[in-house]
């Protein structure tokens, strides 16, 4: 699976249309790695259809093994997506800085 775009500009990691748990181990190994390999990565959610509260978790860990590993992360969610959508629901809305209403 690849997921990854690279630029001159900023690594961008691009999720899957799926990120569920079936979907999420092996997001997490690829996601996981790349963080320790770049120097800044953005993680795109433009793509996700359907996601599950495992793909949120899996959003956090990367987050916290980024701040772990004084890496730049960034989030591309769409304010309308369901990846933004489920974030709201959760109650976690603050921890990705989304301001919208759900």
């Amino acid at each position: 699976m690849n997921n990854s775009e690279e630029n001159a500009q900023e690594a961008v990691f691009h999720l899957p249309e799926n990120v569920r748990v079936r979907e999420v181990a092996e997001l997490r190994t690829e996601l996981l790695a790349r963080l320790r390999d770049q120097p800044g990565l953005t993680i795109d959610g433009t793509r996700v259809e359907r996601i599950d509260i495992s793909g949120v978790q899996l959003l956090i860990a990367a987050q916290r093994q980024a701040e772990r590993d004084g890496q730049a992360l960034s989030f591309r969610i769409p304010d309308d997506g369901a990846v933004a959508k489920l974030i709201r629901d959760s109650g976690l809305a603050h921890a990705f800085n989304l301001n919208g209403n759900p």
